[in-house]
This record gives structure tokens, C-alpha cells and sequence, in this order.
């Protein structure tokens, strides 16, 4: 076969027409959600640098050798929006830094506010679910319209296993040619080029990207679920720390909580350098919470304080994570590019421009295959050939891991079944 030319019928494998449908189909309809997660991945993925710039104003203050106690600040804040539900607090990391208070409004606005060390000041305020990481956030995770949105993105994910299953088995070398396969010919012009710059760096981003498919699944508000209850039943997850302590501080009738200058020096002398958050308890029997989120997963620690002595109740750390605990930890720390610092970062880039680059040369392809005046453009669905087993077992394994997609990939199955079965009868009483 010449560089120059496409595939021919005679030199396609049987089954090649079938899984250009399955990756055409896949493919259109999951570039638009493929495209979003790329771009609000790439711009979640710098959040460490860009917060620390856009919110300078409020973040950093004047350095003073002057000090207001920790639970002063917490209590100006407080005295700032009167009837608010304190959600946690990150104390000042160090001169010049101010402390941030997390709480939710009287009338239920999730605010972030910033007061100054050194003299108890309120440096600022805003809407903490309004800002520019919290929307590339929430648009990554739901698209901005809740539990609907939720399985849009989990669909998108399931269903993208499929698109590089079938997109592997499409690119796969069909002859002694290694023009178009391992690189992309630069001789050729038209559809044929677009199909290698399209092809050849999509194999080489085919692990990567299930990598982060992979990572993502944790996530998912069905798939995720299941994981998540499964590690719990089998004591295989997280230790306690994500939500409420379950543990209970000492009866201490009489006694007041110790204020928050207590927590924050525990906090600062089991986690040093480290910016927590310290959740207090939503009731007076409760304990309170130094979490720490770090970027490396080995260093994630969980801290349980008796709210009325300052006892530490429970400290976990790293061992004390179950199996599947660990892996939810290193799968967020990969996908959200903090792992490996800025390396992270690079390589999670380089995934997120792929896939944006993926979806458009897609599209582009789409486009120039369809007939003048069809949309569509789809591959016809060939009637005998049969898919290859091990694609099918691939395809099932990735179904058994998003059981959404499978759902809907027995769905669509059914659909296309009795919609060939109608276009054949059609076909039929057309000729009598």
C-alpha cells in the first residue's frame, strides 16, 4: 500500500470497519466533554502558582513582630458575618501571611476570609465557590449543573476507555509500513495527514491517558462511590478524617473549648511547614481535626483533638492508610500534578494538551470524511464480522470498572440492534 492512500476494503482486517465505528461514534460525541476536561485540568493544574498571584492582596500582609492570638482572628471573622457556619480554618503559615477562615454566610455563600495576624484586621473577603480554581473545579467535576453533570463526566470517562481500546486497534501497524504508525508522514497532504497527526500521537498518549483515567475514577460519583464503600467494608481505605471526627472529647461540664491557639501549635509542631486545615466540632461532644492535604501522598495526616484538653485523640498518617486508601491518595496526588512537583505538572500538561489536541484533530477528521450535506458521516455498520476477543475483553474490563458505561454501552447495542433491523426491513419492502 502507498504512503499516499488510505486503506483500502481488501487490505482491512474484517472487523476494522466495526471498531471504526465504535471509535467514530465514541469519538463525536465525547470531544466536547473531552475538550472541557482538558482545558479546566490545565488550569486547575497550576493552582499552587496562580493562587498565590491573583490573591496576593489578601494573602500576604505586612510583617510585624507583633502577634494577635489565633482564636482572636477566628473570633473577627466570625464577628464579620454573624449567624456564618465555620466550615475550617488554614492559620498564618508565618509573618506577613494572613490566616484564612472558611464558613459558610447566614444565607449560605461559601466565603473565604482573610485576616491579618499581627493586628486581628480583616484584610478581605469573596466568594470562595466563585473563583477562578473553584470553577475550573467544579466545571472538571459536574459541569456546573450538580448530580446530572456528575454522570455526564462519568460516562465521558467510561466511554473513553473504549475510545483508546478501539483507537490502539485501529492504529495498529497493518503492514511493514512504519510511516503513519511510529511517526506521522510529512509528505502526504489532505485526510490522510490529518489521520496521522491525529493517529500517531494518540499512541503514544494511549498509556498516559488511561493513567489518568484510571487516577479520575476515584472521583466519580457512582464508580467512586462503589470503591469507596467496598474499602470501608473490607478495612482497606482511609483512616477517619475526611468529614466529622468520630471521635468524642472528654465530658467537660463547665469547661470552654480550648481556643484555636491551642490547635494551631499542635498543628505546627507535628506538621511543620505544613498549611492544615483545623475543623472544629459541629457539636460539644465532638473532637476537632488538624487535616493536612499534602502534596505528596506519603505526607497526608489526619490529627484528632480532644476539643477541652488539647489531648491528641489519634494521628494518622501514611501506614495507617488500607490498600485502596493508598491508591485513592496516590491517583489524586498524580492526577491533580502535585506528586512530583513541578514535573508533575509537566507531565499532567502535556496529557491535557493531548487530549485537546486529540478532540480538534478528531473533529477536523469528522469533517472531512462527512458527504456534502450529511452531519453524520458515520461508517456503516458491516452485519458479518465480529469484534476482536481480546478487544472485547478489553472493552468488558473497562465496563466492569465504570458500570455506568457498560449500562450504556448495552444501551446503545439495543439501539443500534432494532434500528438495523429496521432499516433492513425498510430496505426490503422497498425492493418488493
Amino acid at each position: 500500500m502507498n504512503d499516499n492512500t488510505i486503506q483500502t476494503a481488501e487490505t482491512m482486517p474484517p472487523s476494522y470497519p466495526r471498531i471504526w465505528r465504535w471509535h467514530f461514534f465514541a469519538g463525536l460525541f465525547l470531544s466536547p466533554t473531552l475538550a472541557t476536561l482538558a482545558v479546566t485540568g490545565l488550569i486547575y493544574l497550576f493552582k499552587p502558582q496562580a493562587e498565590p498571584a491573583l490573591y496576593r492582596r489578601w494573602l500576604e500582609v505586612p510583617a510585624s513582630a507583633q502577634q494577635v492570638s489565633a482564636q482572636s482572628q477566628l473570633d473577627a471573622a466570625l464577628k464579620e458575618f454573624p449567624g456564618a457556619k465555620l466550615q475550617y480554618v488554614i492559620t498564618s503559615p508565618g509573618p506577613g501571611k494572613s490566616m484564612q477562615v472558611f464558613l459558610k454566610t447566614k444565607t449560605g455563600e461559601p466565603t473565604a476570609v482573610y485576616v491579618n495576624p499581627h493586628t486581628g484586621e480583616l484584610v478581605g473577603s469573596q466568594r470562595s465557590d466563585r473563583t477562578l480554581m473553584q470553577l475550573a473545579h467544579d466545571i472538571h467535576g459536574s459541569l456546573l449543573i450538580g448530580k446530572p453533570g456528575e454522570i455526564i463526566m462519568e460516562l465521558t470517562a467510561g466511554w473513553a476507555f473504549i475510545l483508546v481500546a478501539t483507537g490502539l486497534f485501529l492504529w495498529w501497524p497493518k503492514d511493514k509500513s512504519f510511516g503513519g504508525v511510529f511517526w506521522p508522514r510529512l509528505n502526504i497532504s489532505g485526510r490522510s495527514w490529518w489521520k496521522d497527526i491525529h493517529a500517531v500521537p494518540a499512541f503514544y498518549l494511549s498509556i498516559l491517558i488511561l493513567l489518568f483515567l484510571v487516577t479520575g475514577v476515584p472521583w466519580t460519583g457512582i464508580t467512586g462511590k462503589m470503591l469507596s464503600n467496598f474499602a470501608n467494608a473490607t478495612g482497606t481505605g482511609s483512616p477517619p478524617g475526611f468529614g466529622s471526627s468520630p471521635f468524642k472529647s472528654e465530658s467537660a461540664e463547665g469547661r470552654n473549648p480550648v481556643p484555636l491557639d491551642v490547635l494551631d501549635a499542635i498543628s505546627k509542631e507535628q506538621l511543620p511547614g505544613a498549611k492544615p486545615q483545623i475543623t472544629l466540632p459541629k457539636d460539644p461532644g465532638g473532637a476537632a481535626v488538624i487535616r493536612w492535604k499534602a502534596p505528596r501522598p506519603q505526607d497526608r495526616a489526619y490529627i484528632h483533638v480532644d476539643i477541652y484538653s488539647g489531648k491528641v485523640l489519634a494521628d494518622y498518617r501514611w501506614k495507617d492508610f488500607g490498600v485502596i486508601g493508598k491508591f485513592v491518595l496516590m491517583a489524586v496526588a498524580l492526577h491533580e500534578g502535585t506528586w512530583f512537583g513541578i514535573w508533575n505538572q509537566v507531565l499532567n500538561s502535556l496529557v491535557a494538551l493531548g487530549v485537546l489536541g486529540l478532540a480538534l484533530t478528531g473533529i477536523v477528521l469528522w469533517w472531512k470524511r462527512r458527504p456534502r450535506g450529511s452531519l453524520l458521516a458515520a461508517p456503516k455498520a458491516p452485519s458479518d464480522s465480529k469484534l476482536p476477543i481480546s478487544l472485547v475483553a478489553l472493552i468488558a474490563l473497562f465496563c466492569v470498572m465504570v458500570p455506568i458505561a457498560g449500562i450504556s454501552l448495552v444501551a446503545v447495542l439495543l439501539i443500534e440492534g432494532i434500528a438495523s433491523k429496521i432499516f433492513a426491513r425498510q430496505l426490503e419492502n422497498k425492493h418488493e
